[in-house]
């Protein structure tokens, strides 16, 4: 019985509530809303040698240049036909993210599709998905210098509060893998800058900080829920960076065999706690962290289906604090060592160490008996 409820449940369940989605919102013209009002027409724009910056406020790209290059491809393609296309690639970066982190439970696969932000991440054609798969395959390929270097400038190129997983570079020794970052981030932002216009630099940050003040309130940041207790817009910011740096802290001071997972984790935690607007997808991030710590379905990955109980925007007060308390409690177990006997998955799938119970044997190897 207990299989069949998880067949009909974790599988067929989510199959079907993708194209009931789209059936749903499609009349209501909110399927693709951020492809279709921002990233294509901007992309648009931009191959005609227009800036995408320089527009009214819900029409305006947030993301640096190298994004925006990054759709003026999808442009040679009608826009419906790119919208299909974009919406697809956002669905498959979720199963892409598990793959890369070494998840093989074909229940967890379902059940992040029950997940509020994956489903307003879809729903939309929003690019935070394609950075979930971004953020896991930064994990996957971690001791590639030049190639964790380089998506580790598309994350930072496309969401600037990305830039605590440079601190887990840095935490974790690998100085080269940051070099690569930083200097692939300055030449592809400075040319593109550079084509753009650099007059629209003060355009984009005027933008961006007005969008951010507009909507902390609207959204699901924790300087949003500071200054909506009545806290200043200093103290707000304050509040946000402070809880982000203890999150690391708390991260950098474990030791131990799972160190270099935990600061990941509390890094991908840093990320929310430091932005100043959270939408509603933006928890899609914590895949990957708990995929890295539960790479087999507990009850903590239903925990996020509590946030069906919240809006996309406009939060109430209980609604704020419950999704904060969700994020949270998943960043708290993302970031807990594990127990003795506990098999550790590496970025692949298989095992890195193993316990006999009297010690660790590495790399998969078995136990002594």
């Amino acid at each position: 019985m207990l299989r069949a409820s998880e067949r009909v449940g974790l599988g067929l369940l989510p199959l079907l509530l993708i194209p009931g989605v789209f059936i749903v919102t499609r009349p209501l013209h909110y399927f693709g809303t951020d492809f279709n009002t921002v990233y294509w027409p901007d992309a648009r724009r931009l191959v005609a040698g227009l800036s995408p910056y320089d527009l009214p406020r819900w029409h305006a790209l947030h993301y640096l240049p190298p994004a925006a290059f990054a759709f003026a491809p999808l442009t040679v393609l009608p826009q419906g036909t790119a919208a299909a296309l974009f919406t697809t690639i956002t669905i498959l970066s979720i199963p892409a993210a598990l793959w890369l982190v070494g998840v093989r439970d074909w229940r967890i696969y379902g059940i992040v599709f029950l997940w509020q932000p994956v489903i307003i991440g879809y729903e939309t054609a929003n690019a935070e998905l394609p950075l979930v798969a971004a953020v896991a395959a930064l994990w996957r390929f971690r001791d590639r210098p030049a190639v964790a270097g380089a998506l580790l400038a598309a994350l930072v190129s496309v969401k600037p509060v990305l830039f605590p997983f440079g601190v887990w570079m840095l935490a974790t020794r690998r100085v080269r893998a940051l070099a690569w970052g930083l200097g692939i981030f300055a030449v592809a932002n400075t040319l593109g800058w550079a084509i753009i216009g650099f007059d629209q630099l003060g355009v984009f940050t005027s933008e961006l900080s007005r969008f951010g003040h507009t909507f902390e309130r609207e959204s699901y940041s924790l300087i949003g829920l500071a200054v909506g207790a009545g806290a200043g817009q200093l103290l707000a910011d304050a509040a946000g960076a402070l809880a982000a740096g203890g999150l690391i802290a708390i991260g950098l001071r474990s030791r131990g065999p799972d160190r270099e997972r935990i600061v990941f984790s509390a890094c991908a935690g840093a990320t929310i706690f430091v932005s100043p607007v959270v939408e509603a997808h933006y928890a899609a991030v914590l895949i990957v962290p708990l995929g890295l710590a539960v790479p087999r379905l507990r009850p903590v990955w239903a925990l996020p289906m509590l946030l069906a109980l919240t809006p996309a925007v406009s939060p109430s007060s209980w609604q704020h604090i419950l999704a904060f308390a969700v994020t949270v409690a998943v960043v708290g177990v993302s970031m807990r060592a594990r127990s003795r006997g506990e098999s550790h998955v590496d970025s692949i799938g298989e095992p890195r160490l193993v316990s006999d119970g009297r010690r660790w044997r590495r790399y998969g190897r078995a136990p002594a008996q």
